[in-house]
C-alpha cells in the first residue's frame, strides 16, 4: 500500500488570528513553566513568527479555505468567520506565550 504523502494535503501557509486557534484534546497538556520559557525566549531573542520553523501545523477544510480565503483582503492573512477555527496539532505553549506578549492588535500567528 503506499503512503500519502503530506503534499497531497498541504493547502499553504497562512497568518491567523491567535483567537481562530485551537488544539485538540490530546494535544499536550498545558505546562506553566513552558508558557513561561517561551515569554522569556521572546523577551531576550524575540518572536520570529514570519520564520517557517515557527510555524504550527493545522487542519482546515477545503470549503472553509476557500470561502475565507476570497473573503481575506491580503492574501498572507486567513480571516475566519466567528463560527469556524483552525485546528493545530501542535505548538499550542507558543500560542499561550503569544497570547502574553503581544498587543491585542498584534495576536496572530502562521500556520501551515
Amino acid at each position: 500500500m503506499e503512503s500519502v504523502s503530506a503534499r497531497e494535503y498541504f493547502l499553504g501557509n497562512a497568518r491567523v488570528q491567535i483567537r481562530d486557534i485551537t488544539f485538540e484534546s490530546g494535544v499536550r497538556d498545558f505546562d506553566e513553566a513552558n508558557v513561561t520559557r517561551l515569554l522569556r525566549n521572546f523577551r531576550t531573542e524575540g518572536c520570529n513568527r514570519d520564520d517557517p520553523m515557527n510555524f504550527i501545523p493545522g487542519l482546515i477544510s477545503k470549503e472553509t479555505l476557500g470561502s475565507t480565503w476570497l473573503q481575506s483582503v491580503q492574501p498572507q492573512q486567513l480571516s475566519l468567520p466567528p463560527t469556524e477555527s483552525l485546528t493545530c496539532l501542535h505548538g499550542k505553549h507558543r500560542v499561550l506565550a503569544a497570547r502574553e506578549f503581544f498587543p491585542p492588535r498584534d495576536q496572530w500567528w502562521n500556520v501551515a
